[in-house]
């Protein structure tokens, strides 16, 4: 009579953090795997910078709401997926108006990759000749900011004297 010894071996597949980075903007990370206490080596934040966007942080979502998982503090006891956000960097427009006023919806704000129109104000017997990006009004006028401009920027207007008008009495 022989004796048969069958012995069953179970591999525990390993908890794993798998990062959602969108590779539409260049990223592609390892999956990280989940140490005993649930800890995972955190990636460089460094290599999550993009130009023209601000890394928002880690989230359980595609979408990006509640709030960002700190990685650093995270217990982790199942396998899951985390997600990361960003917002495009908004260049804010100051305007130098020289007197002047609008008097109707100007943009605020400019993201890069878009063209944004100006609106031109307005200033009593004064003509608007346009918006420079600087006090000397040297160089190109901006009828729109390009989609290349990447900063923050103040435009100047430039204006013409012109004679108020008087009534004639004949």
């Amino acid at each position: 009579v022989g004796l048969i010894v069958l012995a069953i071996v179970v591999f525990k597949q390993p908890v794993k953090v798998n990062f959602n980075a969108p590779g539409n903007l260049g990223f592609k990370l390892e999956s990280a795997v989940v140490d005993e206490n649930g800890k995972i080596q955190v990636p460089d934040e460094k290599l999550l910078q993009k130009e023209h966007y601000v890394f928002l942080g880690w989230f359980k979502n595609a979408e990006g709401t509640g709030d960002p998982i700190n990685l650093a503090e995270a217990v982790f006891k199942e396998s899951t997926t985390v997600y990361a956000i960003w917002d495009v960097v908004e260049y804010t427009i100051t305007y130098d108006l020289d007197g002047g006023n609008f008097s109707a919806e100007y943009p605020r704000e400019h993201i890069f990759g878009y063209d944004t129109p100006l609106v031109a104000p307005e200033k009593e017997y004064h003509k608007f000749l346009g918006w420079y990006d600087n006090e000397s009004f040297e160089g190109n006028v901006y009828e729109k900011l390009p989609l290349t401009n990447n900063r923050h920027i103040t435009l100047y207007a430039k204006w013409q004297d012109v004679a108020p008008y008087e009534d004639i009495i004949y």
